[in-house]
């Protein structure tokens, strides 16, 4: 005996959910600005940059080796210069818009049950 999976259980109706979140403005948004993102050779190669600076920063760190100091710079100066790139802004700014209206639904779902959910946590670097 075989039985069909239920469609309004949870995790369907989280499917569901889902989808709807992926037929709004702001995820149409963020996907929009990712794929511009990942098309701009520019952004990309900052963000490799920023990558190496990273490793290298945490290898001096690590390492103890001298010049810690001078290595953060790099890193700081790195993270700015990616960060003033028009695409990755509009990453960015895309991406929190997008958390806001996820954060927002998951405290809806919170209040109507009555269980505190943990907003989700962004961080950076």
């Amino acid at each position: 005996m075989t039985t069909e999976p239920r469609t309004d259980s949870v995790p369907a109706r989280a499917s569901e959910l889902a989808q709807a979140f992926m037929e709004t403005p702001a995820y149409k948004a963020y996907k929009a600005a990712e794929e511009a993102f990942q098309q701009d050779a520019s952004a990309q190669a900052l963000l490799q940059d920023f990558q190496n600076q990273q490793r290298t920063y945490a290898t001096f760190k690590q390492q103890g080796f001298p010049g810690l100091d001078e290595q953060e710079a790099k890193l700081r100066t790195a993270q700015d210069t990616l960060q003033a790139n028009p695409a990755v802004q509009d990453l960015l700014r895309t991406q929190e818009a997008l958390q806001r209206e996820i954060g927002d639904v998951l405290n809806h779902i919170s209040q109507e049950i009555g269980f505190p959910f943990a907003p989700p946590q962004s961080g950076c670097c």
